[in-house]
């Protein structure tokens, strides 16, 4: 195992954990238990616009793309360059 493979697999890791921090900051699009007790209504992200939303999705699908490039360039070095 050369020591790209190494660094490629550290980054790898950091980018999913990344990944699943951000999905988990998103919020459901499926009214729960929550919205149907309250009515619908949820005063605490009223005000909170599209904004913050976006950028999670944004980020979410840059993130996927990171970890895709970095796995093909991590199996690429294995193959090519042992």
């Amino acid at each position: 195992m050369s020591i790209w493979e190494i660094i490629g697999g550290c980054l790898m890791l950091a980018v999913g954990i990344f990944i699943i921090i951000v999905v988990m900051l998103q919020e459901s699009k499926q009214p729960g238990l929550s919205s149907s007790i309250s009515g619908g209504m949820d005063y605490e992200s009223r005000g909170r616009g599209k904004t913050s939303e976006a950028i999670l999705v944004k980020l979410t699908k840059i993130s996927a793309v990171a970890f895709f490039i970095i796995t093909l360039a991590v199996n690429f070095v294995s193959v090519f360059f042992k």
